[in-house]
This record gives C-alpha cells, structure tokens and sequence, in this order.
C-alpha cells in the first residue's frame, strides 16, 4: 500500500488520503485495522483511471 497523497478538507472529514494498492484484500485490512482503534471515521472509495473504467464497462 503506497500513500500518494493526502489533502486537509472542509467537510464531513477532516482529510482525504488516496492510496494505492493490488487489491481489495489489502485495503479491507487495513480499513478493519483502522476501524479497530475506535477513534477514526473513514469512507472508501475505488476508483480507477477514467480510460479502464470506460474499457471495463464497454465489455
């Protein structure tokens, strides 16, 4: 899992951090391991360049 940014915003949350990952596996550790501590609130999001989601879709 690789950080590759991360943004302070005014919003619901505090901060929004994009990640990079192999698979869903790895991000559902990780959430379940942040979860755990009890003192955070997160929200994922997928997302994927906009060129492989129109390729995915036009299957």
């Amino acid at each position: 899992m690789k950080v590759t940014s991360q943004y302070a915003v005014l919003s619901l949350y505090d901060f929004v951090n994009f990640i990079e990952v192999l698979d869903s596996e790895t991000v559902a550790h990780a959430s379940v391991h942040i979860k755990s501590r009890g003192t955070v609130q997160q929200l994922s999001m997928p997302a994927r360049p906009i060129g492989q989601f129109i390729h995915a879709v036009k299957k």
